[in-house]
């Protein structure tokens, strides 16, 4: 027989398993979304290298039609590879863009994009031109002997990109995209724009990475073969392990993906179910109540019925014999 308290241990590993495969599959839709999202403008900044530096007839209005069909997409502009401005859509041009690759905030993403092919991501910043937090992208340009003839740039709406994922009915997940190895955030739900500042320039601490790996070595993996793996993995993190976290790394972006949710939404939803439940229970025994009291009463009224017949004449509505005799 299984008591109150066992039912209701069964119960709470029931929902912690059900919390765990929502938020294993949210941050694989998360890394989907983001994915799909950095591809698209990883192509549009290949045809705009391409226009430009095979073809040497980028027109402004080109830009212009790309930048109005991509809400996201900020702006456009081509460095030389020693880091000097060569170009910037007309919405750009009232910036005074420094030396990517002798300015301290940008020589790290440039010499990084100068060495891979694939588009790098660089940390949010504001835009005060255009009044817009930005996310910007960075994608090298190669001739067609393959060697590197400049480098495209571009910025990314962080606000509108995040417009989807802050829409969620669950306010207490936090999605985040970080950035590997530096592990500055640039993507995070559920944050105020007036946050943005202090979320967006702040790295993750080095005390959370330890604890991060302490968690991983439990489960006897290394944060270099997650990084290979691509694998998502769940753990609990925070003060007392008071959160719940699911991460993965998404190689093609150099970036990692996590959710994390706090422990108290577990016993919340336990709380909740436990209210529904027992409503539901004294509900049910209001209705056995009145049942059994309604048959009881009809049992009592056969029974009176019964009893009149029996002591009663039928024609005459007298008592019968049985009655007299008494």
């Amino acid at each position: 027989m299984i008591t109150f308290s066992s039912a209701t241990y069964l119960k709470y590993n029931e929902l912690e398993n059900s919390l765990k495969n929502e938020q294993r599959y949210v941050t694989q839709l998360f890394n989907s979304h983001i994915s799909s999202a950095f591809f698209q403008f990883d192509t549009m900044l290949g045809l705009i290298s391409y226009e430009y530096f095979f073809k040497d007839d980028l027109k402004i209005d080109v830009i212009g039609k790309i930048l109005l069909s991509n809400p996201l997409l900020l702006g456009v502009a081509l460095f030389n590879v020693d880091g000097s401005l060569k170009h910037s859509s007309r919405n750009l041009n009232s910036i005074n863009f420094p030396n990517l690759r002798t300015n301290k905030k940008t020589g790290q993403w440039f010499e990084k994009t100068l060495n891979q092919a694939q588009m790098t991501i660089g940390r949010p910043y504001y835009l005060p031109a255009l009044k817009k937090w930005v996310i910007p992208v960075r994608k090298r340009v190669t001739n067609i002997q393959g060697q590197v003839v400049g480098v495209i740039t571009s910025g990314l709406d962080l606000k509108t990109l995040l417009v989807q994922w802050d829409g969620s009915k669950n306010s207490k997940r936090i999605l985040q995209a970080t950035l590997d190895r530096s592990f500055y955030p640039v993507l995070r739900t559920m944050t105020p724009q007036i946050d943005y500042r202090e979320t967006y320039s702040t790295a993750i601490t080095p005390e959370l990475i330890k604890d991060l790996k302490i968690q991983l070595a439990l489960q006897k993996i290394t944060l270099e073969e997650l990084r290979k793996s691509g694998g998502i993995i769940q753990l609990r993190t925070g003060q007392e392990r008071g959160r719940y976290a699911s991460i993965l790394f998404n190689r093609k972006l150099d970036v990692w993906i996590s959710a994390t949710e706090a422990n108290s939404t577990l016993k919340e939803k336990m709380i909740s179910q436990t209210i529904i439940y027992g409503t539901f229970y004294l509900l049910f025994l209001v209705i056995i109540f009145f049942l059994f009291k309604w048959i009881v009463r009809i049992e009592k009224t056969k029974i009176a019925v019964l009893t009149y017949r029996a002591e009663h004449d039928l024609l005459t509505g007298l008592y019968n014999r049985s009655i007299l005799k008494i």
